[in-house]
């Protein structure tokens, strides 16, 4: 599997007037060009095509009830990955390593329409369901993710100097 940063992606293109197999290269060093690529989802497809992992797509996760400042993210998954992953993947976007995934949880809100009405569903997400194939079974823009911290959790403030007498954890 391929991890995409947003950085800068190189690649190197060889060239050469006599055909060859795929993938092997130009004995040719005059043919050999450096060429720099932007992260552009042209980019990424190109980068992702020979992956065989799967399909590809983008998931725009809305995020604002986790973190204030932001109404949503969007993050390119592949029909491989599950709730959990995603979770993962949008908290590392954000740098959010200091809470517990366990207490994160992925809504589908899905549109549909009764008597000529709009009509909302909203379903919590198994960790093991796979986003990118739900919303592929909706037409677009009639499904939407969601990300929520769970109401069954809850912080626990742990006096260890009660454990262990000589450890002393002081907090503001």
């Amino acid at each position: 599997m391929y991890v995409l940063r947003e950085t800068m992606l190189k690649y190197q293109v060889r060239t050469s007037n006599r055909p060859s197999a795929y993938g092997s290269p130009s004995s040719s060093t005059h043919d050999t060009t450096l060429t720099s690529r932007s992260n552009s989802m042209a980019s990424l497809n190109s980068v992702d095509s020979a992956n065989s992992d799967g399909d590809w797509g983008t998931l725009r996760v809305y995020t604002s009830n986790v973190k204030a400042c932001t109404d949503y993210k969007t993050i390119r998954v592949s029909t491989q990955c599950t709730t959990r992953s995603v979770i993962d993947i949008v908290l590392s976007k954000f740098k959010i390593s200091c809470r517990d995934t366990n207490l994160f949880e992925l809504w589908m809100e899905v549109t549909t329409k009764a008597n000529g009405k709009a009509v909302r569903t909203i379903l919590r997400l198994d960790h093991t369901a796979r986003p990118l194939e739900l919303q592929r079974c909706h037409p677009a823009n009639m499904s939407r993710f969601m990300l929520h911290m769970t109401s069954e959790g809850t912080l626990v403030r742990v006096h260890d100097h009660n454990i262990s007498p000589q450890v002393r954890i002081y907090s503001r």
